[in-house]
């Protein structure tokens, strides 16, 4: 499961780097299929809902990112 995550996370850097957004987000909803709480995953799709106007949503990734390590900042 653990590498399962990593390679996700490996993806979403990678579509980050090269200019895609939508790919970068659909691979951090990756993580979430396999851990519903992941802090990077749910940090990185809080700021991406805040930035196109989503608040309640962003909040909600964002408390879910701090319950489950209260050190994850976004």
């Amino acid at each position: 499961m653990r590498d399962m995550v990593q390679a996700r996370l490996a993806e979403a850097a990678a579509a980050r780097s090269r200019g895609d957004p939508a790919a970068a987000l659909r691979a951090y909803e990756a993580v979430l299929q396999i851990d519903a709480t992941h802090p990077l995953a749910r940090n990185a799709l809080g700021m991406a809902a805040l930035g196109t106007g989503r608040a309640a949503e962003a909040k909600e990734h964002f408390q879910a990112a701090a319950t489950r390590d209260p050190r994850a900042a976004p």
